[in-house]
């Protein structure tokens, strides 16, 4: 009986020996290496970069409309007294695509995503397309500093997500004396809108990384600030990893911490919150964990699908102009806020002009959602984004756990929007992020705040960046 006692004591032991290992170990930084993404082996890069415009013809907006008026006679009404809880509301949805057909005038908006300087590249393979705006000096700034920053979208937004936040950027203003204005370099994702996806398997965050590295370096900037926000917040905190001689800093409305070790401290604070949270925010958006973790999976039910069978899915929706506009602003509207779930059209904004809420709040116009749906549907890249959920959540990317490396090199900024779906606790951030050198908590907002409260996130972008301008900070003269 002592020898039986005596082992199960020394299983336990070593159970929990590993488990600690497991969960308080630092990986290596991996290793990235620079693989040919596109159709065919591997040739001789061409580094050209050629002005860009987008160029929809009339006939594809015609048969568009066609579409769109062949699904208003079979959509399935909605049950009683619902909105959006079984999903996107049939009802809203006939509102919407009448609003399409009828008042979102397509060349108006067009012109108007062509207002900004476009490019298109070659890296890598891949067709890389961006938006690069620089500030100009006029009477009023004649001298100032240029400071360039990469600005990295997520999904199922698009480079639409920034267009708001490019005029409040690229204008100078004074910063401790001096005048500074934001060199703003905007790419979309390779595979996402008019950039080209991957052609063989394995194209994940950290590849992108290299890929928008090799961006900035081909427009002459070494070295530069990021901003970004879902899957730009994984880009950035990655690239700052792996490149840490080419990131000056990182801002995001979204930065992750979600090693072992903090989810093993979450799961612990539920027991014994103010033991291990040191800031009331964060503890009152996780817990309790028996409302924080049905919520998650409620509106998660994506990540599975397009982390396993995002080519099935991608079928239907490209199909489908009308079923893609549910897919995607579905997410607009739970993801700016939860309660939308149950409030008239999914609390989405069906009109042409940005609307407050009685709380401050902003409800994005349904012409600024539409010219995201739009450019999924111009370039037909809603396959081809999904697959980035497949290769990050693949195991050979989680092998490499870069959630567990702390990212010690490069000063980062974390801002945190009332409404987003995640809250890392501070604690967690500054494991992940020793330099961590601006932490704030905003009024108003939720996943989407580059569209919801651009001025509240440029703010911020200023207001950190001012933090880390100290640190050998890139700067480029304007003239």
């Amino acid at each position: 009986m002592g020898h039986s006692l005596t082992m199960i004591m020394l299983i336990i032991v070593a159970g929990l020996a590993a488990f600690y290992h497991r969960i308080t170990r630092i990986p290596p930084i991996p290793e990235i290496q620079d693989v040919w993404w596109g159709n065919g082996t591997n040739k001789v890069e061409n580094v050209d970069i050629f002005p860009f415009s987008i160029n929809i013809s009339s006939e594809a907006i015609d048969i568009l409309n066609r579409r769109l008026h062949s699904t208003l006679e079979s959509l399935t009404p909605p049950l009683e007294d619902t909105s959006f809880e079984y999903g996107f509301n049939s009802e809203t949805l006939e509102k919407i695509i009448n609003f399409w057909i009828k008042e979102y005038n397509w060349k108006t908006r067009e012109k108007y995503l062509n207002s900004l300087p476009q490019f298109i590249t070659r890296i890598s393979g891949l067709r890389i397309h961006f938006i690069h705006a620089i500030p100009r000096a006029n009477s009023e700034y004649k001298f100032f500093k240029i400071l360039p920053i990469l600005l990295i979208h997520g999904w199922p937004g698009s480079v639409r997500e920034m267009y708001d936040l490019v005029p409040l950027l690229t204008v100078p203003q004074e910063v401790e004396g001096s005048w500074y204005a934001f060199e703003v370099v905007i790419p979309s994702l390779p595979g996402y809108g008019f950039s080209e996806g991957a052609h063989r398997p394995g194209l994940a965050t950290d590849g992108i990384g290299l890929i928008l590295k090799k961006l900035m370096e081909r427009l002459s900037i070494p070295k530069f600030y990021i901003h970004g926000g879902d899957w730009g917040g994984i880009i950035a905190s990655q690239m700052a990893l792996l490149f840490p001689e080419s990131v000056a800093g990182i801002h995001s409305n979204l930065c992750q911490a979600n090693s072992p070790l903090n989810i093993f401290k979450v799961l612990l604070g539920s027991l014994t919150a103010p033991l291990v949270f040191g800031d009331t925010v964060s503890a009152g958006k996780i817990y309790p964990l028996t409302r924080f973790l049905p919520f998650i999976v409620q509106e998660s039910g994506h990540l599975h699908l397009q982390a396993t069978k995002p080519d099935t899915l991608g079928i239907a929706l490209r199909d489908s102009p009308a079923g893609l506009a549910a897919y995607i602003l579905e997410k607009f509207s739970t993801w700016t806020r939860a309660c939308r779930i149950s409030a008239p059209d999914g609390g989405l904004n069906l009109g042409s002009e940005a609307v407050r809420t009685v709380d401050g709040g902003s409800l994005i116009p349904l012409s600024t959602l539409l010219d995201n749906v739009m450019i999924y549907h111009i370039t037909g890249s809603i396959t081809t984004s999904m697959r980035l959920f497949a290769e990050n959540l693949s195991p050979a990317h989680q092998w490499k756990d870069y959630d567990s490396i702390p990212v010690s090199s490069v000063p980062v900024s974390c801002t945190r929007f009332p409404d987003e779906l995640f809250h890392a606790p501070e604690f967690a951030l500054r494991a992940r992020f020793p330099r961590l050198v601006h932490i704030t908590s905003q009024p108003h907002g939720g996943h989407f705040p580059a569209l919801e409260e651009p001025e509240l996130l440029a703010q911020d972008i200023r207001a950190s960046v001012t933090l880390m301008l100290g640190q050998m900070a890139p700067q480029r003269d304007g003239h």
